[in-house]
């Protein structure tokens, strides 16, 4: 069995937007980054934009994520720019 940790982060369902930037995405990120490194434990991410965030706001961040993806602890994954719901017929 494979198991790979994955965070579905709604830019701004339950919080606004700019406590997603500052709160939720670099929260969320860091963990996953400490658990890789110290755990080998493996992640994945689906939002485009989530991504433009953390490389404008925070660069190191992004720079041990791109890391991560080359050591293959950090999958990019997914094809839209957000999170969508496949419950609803257009997304």
């Amino acid at each position: 069995m494979f198991m790979v940790g994955h965070a579905h982060i709604d830019l701004s369902w339950l919080w606004t937007r700019s406590e997603t930037i500052l709160d939720i995405v670099p929260r969320t990120f860091w963990n996953a980054v400490r658990l890789a490194e110290k755990h080998g434990i493996k992640f994945s991410q689906s939002s485009a934009q989530l991504y433009k965030w953390v490389k404008e706001y925070y660069p190191d961040l992004f720079e041990k994520i791109e890391k991560l993806v080359a050591r293959g602890l950090w999958d990019v994954v997914g094809g839209s720019w957000v999170e969508y719901s496949p419950l609803l017929v257009s997304g």
